[in-house]
């Protein structure tokens, strides 16, 4: 029996494909989410320094509540994207939101061990 194949085939090309993930726009996800992550956390850091001084204690809420929104906003919009064309991004997005929000949590702690008994009344 004779083999079907004559010597000069080759493996055909791989077809392109449409969702490609490329690392820029993982990276321009990954900043995206960074910054939104800076923005609550500048709006939290306001609200924390509010509270301790002579302001309402419900102040203390302005990060976490901006902490919310952000997610609220990162997490729906980087499913479509990773299930459109905008896979990189979407990748970027979620990526960056989780290491956003692991950052911000350490920063919030800190905050708190520093600041610890020197609230309203102090």
């Amino acid at each position: 029996m004779t083999s079907q194949f004559s010597p000069q085939w080759t493996v055909p090309e791989p077809l392109p494909d449409e969702r490609m993930t490329r690392p820029g726009m993982v990276a321009l996800g990954i900043g995206a989410a960074i910054l939104g992550h800076v923005v609550a956390g500048i709006i939290g850091v306001a609200g924390f320094v509010g509270a301790v001084g002579d302001g309402p204690f419900r102040l203390m809420l302005a990060g976490p509540v901006a902490e919310a929104i952000l997610g609220l906003v990162c997490l729906p919009v980087s499913i479509v994207w990773m299930a459109g064309r905008k896979r990189g991004l979407g990748i970027g997005l979620l990526i960056g939101w989780a290491v956003g929000l692991t950052m911000t949590f350490v920063l919030g702690l800190f905050l708190f061990a520093v600041y610890w008994g020197q609230g309203p009344g102090k």
